[in-house]
Protein backbone atom coordinates (compact mmCIF):
# COMPACT_ATOMS: atom_id res chain seq x y z
CA UNK A 1 0.00 0.00 0.00
CA UNK A 2 0.97 3.44 -0.90
CA UNK A 3 2.19 5.00 2.54
CA UNK A 4 0.70 8.68 1.04
CA UNK A 5 -2.59 6.94 0.36
CA UNK A 6 -2.78 5.42 3.85
CA UNK A 7 -1.72 8.70 5.32
CA UNK A 8 -4.12 10.92 3.35
CA UNK A 9 -6.84 8.19 4.06
CA UNK A 10 -6.19 8.83 7.93
CA UNK A 11 -6.32 12.50 8.08
CA UNK A 12 -9.21 12.25 5.91
CA UNK A 13 -11.20 10.40 7.91
CA UNK A 14 -9.92 12.29 10.99
CA UNK A 15 -10.81 15.53 9.25
CA UNK A 16 -14.43 14.31 8.63
CA UNK A 17 -14.91 12.82 12.00
CA UNK A 18 -13.96 16.57 13.45
CA UNK A 19 -16.08 18.79 11.12
CA UNK A 20 -18.97 16.41 11.75
CA UNK A 21 -18.56 17.11 15.11
CA UNK A 22 -18.01 20.92 15.19
CA UNK A 23 -20.85 21.36 12.43
CA UNK A 24 -23.43 19.31 13.73
CA UNK A 25 -22.55 20.76 17.75
CA UNK A 26 -23.43 23.85 16.06
CA UNK A 27 -26.51 23.33 14.28
CA UNK A 28 -28.28 21.89 17.13
CA UNK A 29 -27.39 24.82 19.11
CA UNK A 30 -28.36 27.82 16.72
CA UNK A 31 -31.67 25.78 16.32
CA UNK A 32 -32.26 25.40 19.87
CA UNK A 33 -31.51 28.88 19.99
CA UNK A 34 -33.82 30.06 17.33
CA UNK A 35 -36.24 27.90 18.72
CA UNK A 36 -36.44 29.32 21.47
CA UNK A 37 -36.38 33.07 20.67
CA UNK A 38 -40.03 32.06 18.46
CA UNK A 39 -41.04 29.96 21.52
CA UNK A 40 -41.25 33.21 23.46
CA UNK A 41 -42.58 35.20 20.78
CA UNK A 42 -45.17 32.29 20.51
CA UNK A 43 -45.76 32.85 25.00
CA UNK A 44 -46.92 37.06 23.94
CA UNK A 45 -49.53 35.31 21.64
CA UNK A 46 -51.38 33.37 23.75
CA UNK A 47 -55.45 33.12 23.42
CA UNK A 48 -58.24 31.50 23.35
CA UNK A 49 -57.75 28.34 23.54
CA UNK A 50 -54.02 28.66 22.94
CA UNK A 51 -51.77 27.46 25.70
CA UNK A 52 -48.55 26.79 26.67
CA UNK A 53 -48.47 22.89 25.44
CA UNK A 54 -49.70 24.09 22.65
CA UNK A 55 -46.75 26.64 21.91
CA UNK A 56 -44.50 23.59 22.54
CA UNK A 57 -46.17 21.74 20.36
CA UNK A 58 -46.43 24.52 17.28
CA UNK A 59 -42.43 24.89 18.18
CA UNK A 60 -41.65 21.22 17.68
CA UNK A 61 -43.75 20.89 14.36
CA UNK A 62 -41.83 24.08 12.93
CA UNK A 63 -38.44 22.90 13.96
CA UNK A 64 -37.44 20.65 11.42
CA UNK A 65 -37.93 23.79 8.73
CA UNK A 66 -36.26 26.31 11.04
CA UNK A 67 -33.08 23.54 11.19
CA UNK A 68 -33.20 23.50 7.14
CA UNK A 69 -33.02 27.74 7.10
CA UNK A 70 -30.08 27.30 9.74
CA UNK A 71 -28.10 24.99 8.19
CA UNK A 72 -25.95 27.37 6.08
CA UNK A 73 -24.49 29.76 8.60
CA UNK A 74 -24.17 26.22 10.90
CA UNK A 75 -22.14 24.95 8.30
CA UNK A 76 -19.96 28.11 7.97
CA UNK A 77 -19.58 28.31 12.05
CA UNK A 78 -19.20 24.49 12.51
CA UNK A 79 -15.87 24.94 9.62
CA UNK A 80 -14.54 27.72 10.93
CA UNK A 81 -14.71 26.41 14.56
CA UNK A 82 -13.22 23.13 13.51
CA UNK A 83 -10.69 24.29 11.39
CA UNK A 84 -9.46 27.08 13.64
CA UNK A 85 -9.46 24.90 16.70
CA UNK A 86 -7.04 22.37 14.85
CA UNK A 87 -4.89 25.51 13.94
CA UNK A 88 -4.69 26.31 17.32
CA UNK A 89 -3.29 23.08 18.04
CA UNK A 90 -0.67 23.26 15.66
CA UNK A 91 -2.62 20.18 14.03
CA UNK A 92 -2.80 21.86 10.32
CA UNK A 93 0.98 21.76 10.94
CA UNK A 94 1.34 18.43 11.78
CA UNK A 95 -0.55 17.43 8.70
CA UNK A 96 1.28 20.03 6.52
CA UNK A 97 4.45 18.17 7.51
CA UNK A 98 2.70 14.85 6.80
CA UNK A 99 2.24 16.14 2.68
CA UNK A 100 -1.28 17.13 3.24
CA UNK A 101 -1.12 20.64 1.38
CA UNK A 102 -3.89 23.39 2.20
CA UNK A 103 -5.70 22.96 -0.92
CA UNK A 104 -5.60 19.39 -0.33
CA UNK A 105 -7.60 20.12 2.95
CA UNK A 106 -10.59 21.32 1.38
CA UNK A 107 -11.91 18.05 -0.05
CA UNK A 108 -12.45 16.27 3.57
CA UNK A 109 -13.94 19.87 4.23
CA UNK A 110 -16.04 20.05 1.17
CA UNK A 111 -17.33 16.37 1.65
CA UNK A 112 -18.18 16.74 5.30
CA UNK A 113 -20.62 19.50 4.79
CA UNK A 114 -22.44 17.93 1.26
CA UNK A 115 -23.34 15.28 3.50
CA UNK A 116 -24.91 17.29 6.08
CA UNK A 117 -26.61 19.33 3.43
CA UNK A 118 -28.40 15.86 2.27
CA UNK A 119 -29.84 15.76 5.00
CA UNK A 120 -30.60 19.42 5.93
CA UNK A 121 -31.77 19.40 1.86
CA UNK A 122 -34.36 16.04 3.32
CA UNK A 123 -35.35 18.41 5.97
CA UNK A 124 -36.45 20.96 3.69
CA UNK A 125 -38.64 18.86 2.01
CA UNK A 126 -40.09 17.29 4.79
CA UNK A 127 -40.99 20.44 6.33
CA UNK A 128 -42.02 21.75 2.97
CA UNK A 129 -45.97 21.55 2.73
CA UNK A 130 -46.39 19.55 5.34
CA UNK A 131 -45.04 20.17 8.85
CA UNK A 132 -45.76 23.52 8.78
CA UNK A 133 -48.95 23.33 7.20
CA UNK A 134 -49.90 21.72 10.04
CA UNK A 135 -48.35 23.93 12.83
CA UNK A 136 -50.33 26.90 10.96
CA UNK A 137 -53.51 25.53 11.19
CA UNK A 138 -53.14 24.37 14.44
CA UNK A 139 -52.13 27.33 15.87
CA UNK A 140 -54.79 29.28 14.22
CA UNK A 141 -57.46 26.96 14.64
CA UNK A 142 -56.66 26.94 18.46
CA UNK A 143 -56.78 30.65 18.88
CA UNK A 144 -59.64 31.51 16.42
CA UNK A 145 -61.26 28.18 16.69
CA UNK A 146 -62.06 28.20 13.57
CA UNK A 147 -61.22 24.89 11.71
CA UNK A 148 -58.63 24.88 8.12
CA UNK A 149 -57.04 21.92 6.66
CA UNK A 150 -54.13 23.12 4.30
CA UNK A 151 -51.95 20.76 2.92
CA UNK A 152 -50.54 20.82 -1.32
CA UNK A 153 -53.99 19.57 -2.49
CA UNK A 154 -55.85 22.75 -1.26
CA UNK A 155 -57.35 24.30 1.63
CA UNK A 156 -60.31 23.48 3.19
CA UNK A 157 -62.13 26.24 6.15
CA UNK A 158 -65.11 25.87 7.82
CA UNK A 159 -66.87 29.17 7.27
CA UNK A 160 -70.25 29.47 9.72
CA UNK A 161 -72.34 26.82 8.63
CA UNK A 162 -70.53 26.31 5.62
CA UNK A 163 -67.52 24.86 4.26
CA UNK A 164 -64.80 26.14 2.12
CA UNK A 165 -62.57 24.20 -0.33
CA UNK A 166 -59.86 26.28 -2.15
CA UNK A 167 -57.89 23.68 -4.85
CA UNK A 168 -55.20 27.17 -5.21
CA UNK A 169 -54.83 29.16 -2.53
CA UNK A 170 -52.20 31.79 -4.14
CA UNK A 171 -50.00 33.65 -2.53
CA UNK A 172 -49.58 37.58 -4.61
CA UNK A 173 -47.99 39.53 -2.18
CA UNK A 174 -46.61 39.48 1.46
CA UNK A 175 -50.57 38.92 3.02
CA UNK A 176 -52.24 39.22 -0.27
CA UNK A 177 -54.00 35.94 -1.01
CA UNK A 178 -56.05 34.47 -4.33
CA UNK A 179 -57.94 31.38 -4.64
CA UNK A 180 -58.24 29.43 -7.43
CA UNK A 181 -60.65 26.89 -8.17
CA UNK A 182 -62.84 27.99 -5.19
CA UNK A 183 -65.79 26.14 -3.68
CA UNK A 184 -68.66 26.63 -1.57
CA UNK A 185 -71.04 24.07 0.15
CA UNK A 186 -73.27 25.47 1.96
CA UNK A 187 -75.60 23.60 4.59
CA UNK A 188 -78.80 24.15 6.05
CA UNK A 189 -79.74 22.29 9.15
CA UNK A 190 -77.16 19.34 8.48
CA UNK A 191 -78.01 18.95 4.98
CA UNK A 192 -76.06 20.49 1.43
CA UNK A 193 -78.67 23.22 0.19
CA UNK A 194 -75.89 24.73 -2.00
CA UNK A 195 -72.97 24.41 -3.89
CA UNK A 196 -71.03 27.25 -5.30
CA UNK A 197 -68.37 26.52 -8.29
CA UNK A 198 -66.01 29.74 -8.99
CA UNK A 199 -62.37 30.19 -10.77
CA UNK A 200 -61.59 32.94 -8.84
CA UNK A 201 -62.43 34.12 -5.06
CA UNK A 202 -61.19 37.36 -3.46
CA UNK A 203 -61.46 37.51 0.68
CA UNK A 204 -63.03 41.12 1.63
CA UNK A 205 -64.02 42.42 5.04
CA UNK A 206 -67.49 39.93 5.56
CA UNK A 207 -67.45 38.55 2.22
CA UNK A 208 -66.76 36.47 -0.16
CA UNK A 209 -65.88 38.24 -3.80
CA UNK A 210 -66.26 35.31 -6.75
CA UNK A 211 -65.87 35.33 -9.97
CA UNK A 212 -67.57 33.16 -12.83
CA UNK A 213 -69.79 31.32 -10.27
CA UNK A 214 -72.29 28.57 -10.73
CA UNK A 215 -74.40 28.23 -8.43
CA UNK A 216 -76.50 24.79 -7.62
CA UNK A 217 -79.06 24.97 -5.34
CA UNK A 218 -80.26 20.85 -4.22
CA UNK A 219 -82.86 22.19 -2.17
CA UNK A 220 -85.36 23.67 -4.43
CA UNK A 221 -87.98 21.80 -6.26
CA UNK A 222 -86.86 20.90 -9.00
CA UNK A 223 -82.82 21.76 -8.19
CA UNK A 224 -81.88 25.06 -9.61
CA UNK A 225 -78.38 25.84 -11.66
CA UNK A 226 -77.16 29.29 -12.25
CA UNK A 227 -74.42 31.12 -13.47
CA UNK A 228 -73.11 34.52 -12.62
CA UNK A 229 -70.21 36.83 -13.72
CA UNK A 230 -69.68 37.79 -9.95
CA UNK A 231 -71.39 36.92 -6.85
CA UNK A 232 -71.10 38.10 -3.02
CA UNK A 233 -70.93 35.36 0.12
CA UNK A 234 -71.12 36.65 3.73
CA UNK A 235 -68.17 35.61 5.53
CA UNK A 236 -67.07 35.22 9.27
CA UNK A 237 -63.53 34.19 8.69
CA UNK A 238 -60.91 35.89 9.74
CA UNK A 239 -58.57 37.37 7.68
CA UNK A 240 -55.69 36.41 9.32
CA UNK A 241 -56.80 33.01 9.22
CA UNK A 242 -56.32 33.28 5.09
CA UNK A 243 -53.41 34.33 5.33
CA UNK A 244 -51.87 32.17 7.37
CA UNK A 245 -53.34 28.80 6.28
CA UNK A 246 -52.69 29.82 2.80
CA UNK A 247 -49.73 27.96 1.58
CA UNK A 248 -46.75 30.28 1.06
CA UNK A 249 -43.96 29.46 -1.92
CA UNK A 250 -41.19 29.34 0.95
CA UNK A 251 -43.01 26.21 2.78
CA UNK A 252 -43.36 24.39 -0.41
CA UNK A 253 -42.30 21.07 -1.25
CA UNK A 254 -39.72 21.47 -4.73
CA UNK A 255 -42.06 19.04 -6.45
CA UNK A 256 -45.32 21.15 -4.92
CA UNK A 257 -43.97 24.18 -5.88
CA UNK A 258 -43.46 22.78 -10.09
CA UNK A 259 -46.41 21.37 -9.75
CA UNK A 260 -47.96 25.05 -8.43
CA UNK A 261 -45.64 27.20 -11.77
CA UNK A 262 -47.07 24.79 -14.01
CA UNK A 263 -50.76 25.34 -13.12
CA UNK A 264 -49.89 29.49 -13.40
CA UNK A 265 -48.07 28.93 -16.51
CA UNK A 266 -51.07 27.12 -18.12
CA UNK A 267 -54.01 29.32 -16.92
CA UNK A 268 -51.98 32.42 -17.90
CA UNK A 269 -51.34 33.75 -14.08
CA UNK A 270 -48.37 35.63 -12.87
CA UNK A 271 -46.11 32.26 -12.02
CA UNK A 272 -43.06 34.73 -10.50
CA UNK A 273 -42.63 34.15 -6.86
CA UNK A 274 -43.43 30.55 -7.16
CA UNK A 275 -40.54 30.07 -9.64
CA UNK A 276 -38.19 32.24 -7.65
CA UNK A 277 -38.80 29.70 -4.52
CA UNK A 278 -38.15 26.95 -6.31
CA UNK A 279 -34.52 28.50 -8.02
CA UNK A 280 -33.94 29.50 -4.43
CA UNK A 281 -34.61 25.62 -3.67
CA UNK A 282 -32.28 24.31 -6.08
CA UNK A 283 -29.86 27.25 -5.70
CA UNK A 284 -29.45 26.26 -1.62
CA UNK A 285 -26.68 23.86 -2.00
CA UNK A 286 -24.44 25.71 -4.50
CA UNK A 287 -24.56 28.68 -1.69
CA UNK A 288 -24.06 26.96 1.29
CA UNK A 289 -20.77 25.30 -0.17
CA UNK A 290 -19.72 28.70 -1.37
CA UNK A 291 -20.19 30.17 1.68
CA UNK A 292 -17.77 27.72 3.73
CA UNK A 293 -15.66 27.47 0.54
CA UNK A 294 -15.11 31.43 0.22
CA UNK A 295 -13.91 31.61 4.00
CA UNK A 296 -11.72 29.07 3.94
CA UNK A 297 -8.24 30.45 3.00
CA UNK A 298 -8.57 33.53 5.02
CA UNK A 299 -8.64 30.50 8.42
CA UNK A 300 -6.17 28.48 6.62
CA UNK A 301 -3.61 30.90 4.99
CA UNK A 302 -1.00 32.60 6.75
CA UNK A 303 -2.54 36.04 6.63
CA UNK A 304 0.28 38.01 8.65
CA UNK A 305 -0.73 40.22 11.54
CA UNK A 306 -3.87 38.73 12.15
CA UNK A 307 -4.61 36.74 15.16
CA UNK A 308 -6.49 33.25 15.12
CA UNK A 309 -9.53 34.95 16.64
CA UNK A 310 -9.36 37.75 13.78
CA UNK A 311 -9.07 35.59 11.28
CA UNK A 312 -12.02 33.51 12.97
CA UNK A 313 -14.18 36.64 12.71
CA UNK A 314 -12.98 37.68 8.90
CA UNK A 315 -14.01 34.84 7.59
CA UNK A 316 -17.64 34.80 9.40
CA UNK A 317 -17.72 37.88 8.32
CA UNK A 318 -17.25 37.76 4.81
CA UNK A 319 -19.23 34.13 4.26
CA UNK A 320 -22.69 36.23 5.91
CA UNK A 321 -21.32 39.23 3.85
CA UNK A 322 -21.59 36.62 0.79
CA UNK A 323 -25.30 35.68 1.99
CA UNK A 324 -26.11 38.76 2.34
CA UNK A 325 -25.00 39.78 -1.03
CA UNK A 326 -27.35 36.95 -2.29
CA UNK A 327 -30.54 37.84 -0.25
CA UNK A 328 -29.68 41.57 -2.04
CA UNK A 329 -29.56 40.22 -5.63
CA UNK A 330 -32.83 38.71 -5.65
CA UNK A 331 -34.83 41.28 -3.96
CA UNK A 332 -33.35 43.41 -6.47
CA UNK A 333 -34.18 40.92 -9.25
CA UNK A 334 -37.50 40.23 -7.42
CA UNK A 335 -38.24 44.30 -7.90
CA UNK A 336 -37.08 44.50 -11.19
CA UNK A 337 -38.92 41.32 -12.52
CA UNK A 338 -35.21 39.89 -13.95
CA UNK A 339 -35.71 36.24 -14.36
CA UNK A 340 -35.14 34.38 -10.89
CA UNK A 341 -31.96 32.55 -11.89
CA UNK A 342 -30.56 35.75 -12.02
CA UNK A 343 -30.78 36.61 -8.41
CA UNK A 344 -29.28 34.13 -7.19
CA UNK A 345 -26.89 33.03 -10.13
CA UNK A 346 -24.49 36.80 -9.53
CA UNK A 347 -23.98 36.68 -6.20
CA UNK A 348 -22.42 32.97 -6.90
CA UNK A 349 -20.18 33.94 -9.92
CA UNK A 350 -19.17 36.91 -7.77
CA UNK A 351 -18.47 34.50 -4.72
CA UNK A 352 -16.04 32.31 -6.89
CA UNK A 353 -14.18 35.36 -8.70
CA UNK A 354 -13.34 36.31 -5.09
CA UNK A 355 -12.69 32.62 -3.70
CA UNK A 356 -10.31 32.16 -6.11
CA UNK A 357 -8.53 35.63 -5.70
CA UNK A 358 -8.44 34.95 -2.27
CA UNK A 359 -7.30 31.50 -2.32
CA UNK A 360 -3.83 32.68 -4.59
CA UNK A 361 -3.49 35.29 -2.36
CA UNK A 362 -3.51 33.42 1.03
CA UNK A 363 -2.88 29.58 0.26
Amino acid sequence: MNPYRAVSGLLDRYLLSQLWRSMLMVWLILTLLYTALQLIGQLRDMAGDYHLLDTLWYSLLTTPGRAYRLFPFAALAGVLICIGRLAAQEELIVMRMAGCSRLRMLRPVLLAVSLLLLIAMALGEWSGGDLMSKARNFRIGKITGQVSLADPSGLWLRDGDSMVHVLRPLMIGQQATDFYEFRIFAADQGRLCEWLDARHAVHMDGYWLLDEVTVLNVCAQPPTRQYHAQWRWPSAVETSLLSTAALRPSILATRDLLAYVDYLNNNGLDSYRYRNAFYRRLFYAPVALLLVWLALPLVMGPVRQLSRGRRLVLGFSVGLGMYMLQQLCESVAAVYRWHPVTGALVPILLGLGLGMWLYRRTI
